[in-house]
C-alpha cells in the first residue's frame, strides 16, 4: 500500500515551489526528447492538450509571475510545433469527434488557458490571431471584471499599483466577448471561485451551477468544458460533473487523450518558460507520459492516479477509480 501523504500541500505552495515543479516537469520533457527524436510518436492515436496560465514579461524587482511564459516564448513554442507538423484544433471539435467515435489525427493538439488572466487578451490573443490558432480559456467566473487580484494568486506582485495590471488582473466580460466572437476563442469553466472542493460535493455543485449559468447568460455558451482547479478530484465531485453534463473535464494528469478515455477525466500537459517546441513535442508524442508513468511505477504510484481527500490519491489506477465513482 502506498504511504499516506499530505494531499493539500499544493495549496500552500509558493511561486518558487511552483517554479521548481515546472522545472522538474521540463527536465522530464528533456529526458523524453531524445526518444521522440529517435523513434517518433508512441502509438497511432491520441491528441494532447497544452495548458498555459499567464503570458507576460518578468517584472523587475519581483519573482517571475507564477505559471508564466513570455510572449516571445509563447510564440516560439507554437511556431515550433507548427513547423513540426502539429495542428491546433478547437477543444470543442475534439470533444465532438471523440463523442462520435471518429479518429482524431495524431498531430492534433489543443491550446488552453487556466484562470483567465487579462494578459491572455493583451499578450496571447494577438499571437493566436496572427498564427490563426484556436484556444479555450477556462475562466474562474466569479472574478470576471474585478479590479482586485484573484484570491488564489500567490504572486507577490499582484495588486501592486506600479505594475502592469494585466499580469495579475482577471479578464473583463467585454474582452471575453470580443475574443469569443472572433471564432478563435472558446470559453469554459474553471469553477466560479477556484477552490479545493474535495469532500464538499454540494458546495461544488452550487459553485459550478453559478459558473455555468454565468457562461450561458453572459456569453451564450451552452456546451461547456471544465478544467479542475489544482487538479483535485473526489468521487462526489465526479458524480456532480456527470450530472451537469459537462462536455469534458481536464485534470492535471500528464497524459494524451485517447479514444477509450472517459471525457470526464481527460489528461493534459503544462507548458512553461523552460519548454521548447522540442520538449512540447515529446509530451504530445507520448514519451513524456511514458517516462512519467515509469517513474510512478518505480515509486509505487499507479498510472493515472487521482488526488483524493482521504489520502488515497495514488493507491488505485484512474480507470478503476472512475468506474467506482460512476457506480456510486
Amino acid at each position: 500500500m502506498a504511504k499516506q501523504h499530505d494531499s493539500t500541500r499544493w495549496l500552500r505552495w509558493s511561486s518558487d515551489d511552483w517554479a521548481f515543479f515546472h522545472f522538474r516537469s521540463t527536465v522530464a520533457s528533456y529526458l523524453a526528447w531524445p526518444f521522440r527524436s529517435a523513434f517518433g510518436a508512441i502509438g497511432r492515436e491520441g491528441f494532447g492538450v497544452i495548458t498555459y496560465h499567464r503570458v507576460c514579461e518578468p517584472v523587475a524587482g519581483y519573482s517571475i509571475p507564477t505559471c508564466s511564459v513570455t510572449p516571445a516564448t509563447f510564440r516560439r513554442q507554437l511556431l515550433g510545433l507548427r513547423r513540426r507538423g502539429y495542428q491546433a484544433w478547437p477543444l470543442s471539435r475534439c470533444v465532438e469527434m471523440h463523442r462520435r467515435g471518429e479518429a482524431i489525427p495524431r498531430n492534433v493538439f489543443v491550446i488552453v488557458f487556466d484562470d483567465g488572466y487579462e494578459n491572455v487578451y493583451t499578450q496571447a490573443w494577438p499571437i493566436l490571431r496572427q498564427l490563426e490558432m484556436p484556444a479555450t480559456i477556462f475562466l474562474a467566473t466569479g472574478y470576471l471584471d474585478s479590479d482586485d487580484p484573484m484570491p488564489f494568486d500567490d504572486w507577490p506582485g499582484a495588486d501592486k499599483a506600479n505594475l502592469a495590471s494585466d499580469t495579475w488582473r482577471c479578464l473583463t466580460s467585454s474582452q471575453c466577448d470580443e475574443m469569443r466572437t472572433s471564432g478563435l476563442i472558446e470559453l469554459g469553466s474553471h469553477t466560479h471561485t477556484h477552490q479545493d472542493f474535495r469532500n464538499r460535493a454540494s458546495e461544488f455543485r452550487e459553485d459550478m451551477t453559478s459558473s455555468l449559468e454565468l457562461l450561458s447568460r453572459r456569453f451564450g455558451v451552452e456546451t461547456i468544458a471544465f478544467a479542475l482547479p489544482y487538479g483535485f478530484l473526489c468521487p462526489g465531485m465526479m458524480k456532480v460533473m456527470r450530472e451537469l453534463s459537462l462536455a469534458c473535464c481536464l485534470t492535471c494528469q500528464g497524459q494524451l487523450v485517447r479514444a477509450q478515455d472517459d471525457p470526464i477525466f481527460w489528461g493534459r500537459f503544462g507548458a512553461d518558460r523552460y519548454d521548447t517546441a522540442g520538449t512540447l513535442s515529446a509530451k504530445l508524442d507520448g514519451w513524456y507520459s511514458a517516462i512519467q508513468n515509469g517513474w510512478r511505477k518505480v515509486r509505487g504510484r499507479p498510472f493515472g492516479s487521482i488526488v483524493y481527500s482521504d489520502g488515497m490519491s495514488e493507491m488505485a489506477p484512474t480507470q478503476q477509480r472512475c468506474q467506482n465513482a460512476s457506480s456510486r
